[in-house]
């Protein structure tokens, strides 16, 4: 069947429309998403590349401190993601070297694969060492510091390519406040809402299911997000505990714990977009196959063991780096039949979640 896109009186119309900017055609015959596909970086090459990363002389990447490698998958589309929604970046930083007080519009969270150190968030003050994840929030002033005598190591996952995405991707100085009050100068103190008049009209409209808001209801800051540190040595406990548990929550994985901002409750998000667990895999386990329209980046703590994704069989061992992109199939098995796998997951399962896209498929 021929479509009206085809049909000559239209292609008049539409020629009347297209420029250098704008295009005129039907959306969807640009076809589905395309799978990203699964990876996997050995930490056999990752981390002789964090060690040549601390002795290398020059700096990149201004405030950011340091030296810094982006690791992006070539199928995951545009915004050079790690993964569509996610961006994953190691870093070495010398000891006494600092990240400069500096603020962006993505989202980080922050694992200290070796080393020790201090971060400074929003005026607050944490102290970290390996094993520790620091969650950054988008906008937060922030600044690290390398403490201790050995280089440290970090891997970072943030949503810079979802925030790319939307034309919001930003690194800027830090804010002083200040400037922020004078911004907010010049805003009239009374709100539509106020007039009898307008009050009566919109609470007619207003039920259960429907709000009214006006300009400044729109622009008043959101709910804060609070930086947080999650620290190894208080969540391996717990891990262990679960070992000797003897119900198994979930028969797809190990046993899985997450956390989330108790702002964050509906979404399950230690940011609006991005979720931390960990996951401990009995010996001998072997996890049933699925799929879920999560991504999910696995760092392996301590381990050894295999993911098959879409039929590609992965062998990993303690330092891998695991990335299994939102709808691909998957399971995942402990290889060894005496010790248990530590794995830290960070997942886009709070951005799912918020636009109703969170799918799980036992297969």
């Amino acid at each position: 069947m021929d479509s009206y896109l085809d049909d000559p009186r239209v292609q008049e119309k539409l020629a009347l429309l297209n420029n250098d900017v704008l295009e005129t055609t039907l959306y969807l015959k640009k076809g589905e998403s395309r799978q990203a596909q699964p990876v996997i970086i050995k930490g056999e090459h990752l981390f002789p590349l964090l060690e040549s990363l601390a002795s290398a002389s020059g700096d990149e990447g201004g405030s950011a401190g340091g030296k810094v490698i982006s690791l992006v998958n070539k199928t995951a589309g545009p915004f050079e993601g790690i993964a569509p929604t996610l961006l994953c970046e190691i870093r070495a930083l010398r000891p006494g070297q600092e990240a400069q007080p500096h603020r962006h519009s993505m989202a980080v969270l922050q694992y200290v694969l070796q080393g020790s150190g201090k971060s400074w968030i929003d005026g607050r003050e944490f102290d970290w060492e390996r094993g520790d994840l620091i969650v950054y929030p988008a906008w937060c002033t922030h600044s690290f510091r390398n403490t201790g005598t050995e280089p440290a190591y970090f891997l970072s996952v943030m949503d810079a390519p979802l925030v790319a995405a939307m034309g919001q991707l930003k690194v800027l100085p830090p804010e002083e406040s200040d400037r922020a009050r004078e911004k907010r100068q010049g805003m009239p103190s009374a709100r539509y809402r106020d007039f009898p008049r307008v009050r009566e009209a919109i609470m007619k409209l207003e039920n259960e299911q429907l709000g009214v808001f006006t300009y400044l209801d729109s622009v008043d800051p959101p709910t804060s997000i609070d930086p947080v540190i999650i620290r190894w040595k208080s969540v391996k406990p717990l891990l262990d505990a679960l070992l000797e548990v003897p119900v198994q929550e979930d028969p797809r994985a190990g046993r899985v714990i997450g956390f989330y901002n108790k702002k964050l409750a509906d979404v399950r998000g230690v940011t609006p977009g991005l979720m931390a667990g960990f996951q401990v895999v009995p010996p001998g386990r072997r996890g049933l196959p699925h799929r879920h329209s999560v991504t999910a980046i696995q760092y392996i703590i301590e381990g050894t063991g295999v993911s098959t994704i879409e039929g590609q069989r992965f062998e990993w061992e303690t330092g891998d780096i695991v990335v299994t992109p939102g709808g691909c199939a998957h399971d995942l098995s402990n290889r060894s039949e005496s010790h248990p796998a530590y794995i830290l997951g960070i997942t886009d399962l709070p951005l799912m979640r918020y636009m109703r896209l969170l799918t799980v498929e036992e297969l």
